[in-house]
């Protein structure tokens, strides 16, 4: 018998479809314990701002002028009020002190803020005469500062004001603050640096 006379169309049908199927793709093997592959991250990219660098840095500097320009103001405030209280309390200069009770005067009316710088000296110091125009530059920077100049060789009473503030030697400098009579700072010499240094912490 022929080899075609044994295929009959049942196993012509089975070849076929046999054939068909050899001729798709075969899946790849997965491993099911695998973890599903994750998707790429996205990165977010913020939206620009709306102010570039150079816009902030003016900004800043405006803010810090302003702050400057508003302490000037406040600063000078408080000066012009407290000479309009205190006509009678010069400063910007040197006072002369010629009596103790003028001395104590100026402590007493002084304003609670306002700082009072006494400089106590003698004539027969050599050394006194140098701290003079030192001290005049710094009564002119301090406007709102009074200072005082007592020469204790003038009279037996600024003398025994000295004693009593337990003043011995010369130049000594005395700085009272609120109406007080008890020092907030003493200092003896002619160091100019460190009495602006101090007059400017307690002012």
């Amino acid at each position: 018998m022929k080899l075609k006379q044994l295929i009959t169309p049942t196993l012509w049908l089975t070849l076929a479809t046999l054939n068909i199927q050899a001729d798709q793709p075969v899946p790849a093997m997965t491993d099911s314990t695998a973890p599903a592959p994750q998707p790429a991250p996205t990165i977010a990219v913020p939206a620009p701002e709306s102010d570039n660098l150079y816009t902030m840095a003016v900004k800043y500097l405006r803010s810090k002028k302003n702050e400057a320009v508003r302490a000037v103001k406040t600063r000078t405030k408080e000066i012009t009020t407290a000479h309009k209280r205190h006509k009678d309390l010069p400063s910007g200069r040197v006072i002369n002190i010629l009596r103790p009770d003028q001395f104590y005067y100026y402590l007493e009316h002084a304003e609670r803020k306002m700082l009072v710088v006494a400089q106590f000296i003698r004539s027969s110091c050599h050394n006194c005469p140098r701290i003079n125009p030192s001290l005049q530059f710094i009564a002119d920077q301090n406007i709102d500062v009074v200072f005082l100049n007592i020469d204790t060789a003038r009279s037996i009473e600024l003398s025994q004001l000295a004693t009593q503030l337990n003043v011995s030697r010369y130049p000594t400098f005395l700085c009272f603050k609120a109406g007080r009579k008890v020092p907030v700072f003493r200092m003896f010499g002619t160091d100019v640096t460190t009495l602006t240094a101090e007059i400017n912490r307690l002012r």
